[in-house]
């Protein structure tokens, strides 16, 4: 996490096991469609939080390892608790349930708060 924050982090998900939820979600996508199941990672608020975003703050932005990056309204974010990160093949992969299937990021390598 880094960006307008308080406390850039470097971290990895066992960091915040205690807040670990369960989600049920299905992605449903232009091209991809996965159907509803479980998701067990921890909401990218609690992890938020940590990271204190600096008043005025508006934006996450959310990019993999492919390139593809995607911002999301900060407010929303910190308000939705199925929007969380997973683990998925050693990676982490943003599930946001309560989005389309496009909002979803594979290989998430950074979230930076604007």
């Amino acid at each position: 996490m880094q960006g307008a924050v308080e406390r850039t982090l470097n971290f990895r998900l066992a960091d915040f096991s205690e807040q670990e939820i369960t989600i049920r979600a299905e992605l449903k996508g232009q091209y991809t469609h996965v159907d509803e199941k479980e998701y067990t990672g921890v909401p990218v608020a609690a992890i938020l939080v940590e990271a204190a975003p600096r008043a005025g703050s508006t934006v996450l932005k959310v990019s993999g390892n492919d390139g593809y990056t995607i911002e999301f309204a900060l407010e929303k974010v910190l308000a939705d608790h199925r929007f969380i990160l997973t683990e998925e093949d050693s990676m982490l992969r943003l599930v946001a349930a309560n989005y389309d299937g496009s909002c979803w990021v594979r290989q998430v390598n950074a979230l930076v708060i604007e």
